[in-house]
């Protein structure tokens, strides 16, 4: 359905954007929200799959010492299996599995971040808010401690970026936040 208004002159468009505005804040964004945290979600396991970070740009590879350490030599992939802590498979200790697979399943960081979830839960992050009419936003990562340091690189780890978006996501995120809000608009 398509709406329209006849202004009689310029001095009314004041009136009709204050208007406009006042339905914007009426809108509850929580829907959009959501899918947004699914999408993000399906962003970061693109990162994973193809062990890059948003920006493209291939994550250096692992030291042999660490795939030694790991078993295996998938960048950003633990010891799968591995108890909380990162404590080490030891006779004391035999929990750990080791696993060169590419799967995310049973990797802490990976599945922190690709979880299709809207809520938080273990060490993923996720939050959509609705504060109040017009006010929204949502929140997206991970609580593991060590991503920090693959994300920003120290003097011994290589920077590898795994949580952002690039621009071809952030275009297509404010298209459909437009979309949803001129068919909110039309609505109402």
């Amino acid at each position: 359905m398509t709406k329209s208004v006849t202004l009689d002159g310029l001095e009314q468009l004041p009136s009709l954007m204050a208007g406009i505005e006042a339905d914007i804040d009426q809108i509850n964004y929580t829907s959009l929200l959501e899918n947004e945290l699914i999408r993000l979600s399906e962003l970061h396991k693109s990162y994973f799959d193809s062990s890059s970070g948003p920006d493209g740009q291939a994550w250096a590879p692992n030291a042999p010492s660490t795939v030694k350490q790991k078993g295996h030599s998938v960048v950003l992939r633990g010891i799968q299996g591995q108890r909380q802590q990162n404590v080490k498979a030891s006779r004391r200790r035999p929990g750990a599995r080791f696993s060169r697979s590419r799967e995310i399943a049973g990797f802490r960081l990976a599945t922190s971040l690709t979880a299709k979830t809207t809520q938080s839960f273990g060490d993923a992050i996720r939050e959509a808010i609705q504060e109040q009419p017009g006010m929204a936003y949502l929140t997206f990562g991970t609580d593991v401690p060590y991503s920090i340091y693959n994300q920003m690189g120290t003097e011994r780890i290589p920077a590898r970026p795994h949580i952002g978006i690039n621009s071809t996501y952030l275009d297509g995120m404010v298209e459909r936040a437009a979309d949803y809000t001129i068919k909110r608009l039309a609505a109402a």
